[in-house]
Parts: structure tokens; sequence; C-alpha cells
């Protein structure tokens, strides 16, 4: 007689660690991997339910891409519910799956097959750029969970706006509160760029370049 036991295959629960982009990305898979599937037939959120609150979801992050306060304030509302909704179809994906991972991957998820996994960066987004105070630039960077580094770049760009031939950089802790570069030359244009570090995905690429004249 055997000891050995089959472990219940389980859903890799990372919907709080992801950016609004990818849980978008990750309704939408749950979405169509949920339409019309004969093992998992009755979530407890009905798939037109799903939908319905996955595009209220991608209406309010794309709103939100301005950085108004309301947009984000309904954003993160947004977000928070929908986290809600997918743990509770995880849940009852898991117990229809029992021992079969494909169960899960079927309907959209994600197997969880050790430590939970962690979410990839996206490339950092500069919201905006707030004057300090003479030759100060305050950068503020769209913050992602899991970062363990800010880098910001700043210089003069080249002819014809090309990229500068040489950089300043800074490191900080988190986007918040939003790091400040001092030293630049009033009524110089400056570019600025930003990556972040994740403890298990290393650096992400340069945001887009903002270009800005100091004053």
């Amino acid at each position: 007689m055997s000891n050995s036991t089959t472990k219940k295959a389980r859903v890799a629960m990372i919907f709080n660690r992801l950016t609004p982009d990818q849980l978008v990305s990750a309704g939408t898979a749950v979405v169509t991997g949920l339409d019309g599937n004969t093992k998992a037939p009755t979530p407890p959120v009905s798939v037109a339910d799903l939908k319905g609150q996955l595009q209220n979801l991608s209406g309010s992050v794309a709103a939100a891409q301005d950085g108004g306060k309301k947009a984000i304030t309904e954003r993160n509302k947004q977000v928070h519910a929908f986290v809600k909704t997918l743990k509770k179809e995880a849940m009852y994906v898991e117990e229809v799956a029992g021992t079969d991972p494909t169960v899960i991957t079927n309907a959209g998820f994600q197997v969880m097959t050790g430590p939970t996994p962690v979410a990839p960066l996206n490339k950092p987004v500069i919201q905006k750029l707030v004057q300090k105070g003479t030759g100060q630039q305050q950068i503020f960077v769209g913050p992602q969970a899991g970062t363990r580094m800010i880098e910001i770049q700043s210089g003069e760009p080249g002819p014809n706006n090309t990229p500068p031939a040489n950089w300043t950089t800074i490191q900080v802790a988190n986007a918040r509160p939003a790091p400040v570069v001092t030293g630049l030359t009033p009524g110089k244009v400056y570019v600025f760029q930003a990556r972040a570090y994740g403890k298990s995905t290393g650096w992400t690429e340069w945001s887009d370049p903002v270009i800005k004249m100091t004053t």
C-alpha cells in the first residue's frame, strides 16, 4: 500500500500584486477560460457579470492614464472589486479542479507550482514633473507593487533632440514620496527617464522620455 498522496492543484493567487494593466490582462484570460467551460460550469460570479466588471475595470484604467485624482480613485475602486471577484472565481476553480492542474489553466488562471510567483514589473511611466525650486524637478513615477528601487536619469538633449550624451542618475527606495532631481540649470531643457528594480525580475527598461525646461 502506497503512502504517497496527490497534492491538490492550487491557483497562484497573485492578483493583489498585479498592476491595473496586468489585472486587465489576467481578467481577460479568465473570462475567455470560463466562457463555455464544461469543467467549471457554475462559477460564483457568472461569466456575463465577470465580463461587465472587466469592462468597468478596463474603462477606469484608461481614464486614469491622465493622472486625474477622481479617475485614479475610481480605478482603485474597480481594481479592489475585481480582485475580490477573481479570488472567488479562483477558489471555485480550485474546488472543481481537485488534483488536475489543467482545469486551472484551462480556466485562465496560473497554477501555483511552488512559492507564489512574482509578477514582472512593467516599464515605468513618468506621470508628471513639478517644479519644486530653482533648478529642481519633482518626478512622479507611477507606483508598482514589488518595486524595490527607482532610478531616475536626467540630461540635456543633444543636437536635434538626440538623446543626452551625459546622464545624471539618482536612486530612491520607491516612488512615494516622489523624488526630487536637484542641481539643474535654470533655463535649460532636460530629458527625464525612470526605471524600476524588482527583487526577482531585475531592472525594467527605461520609461518613455519626458522633456521639460527647468526654471
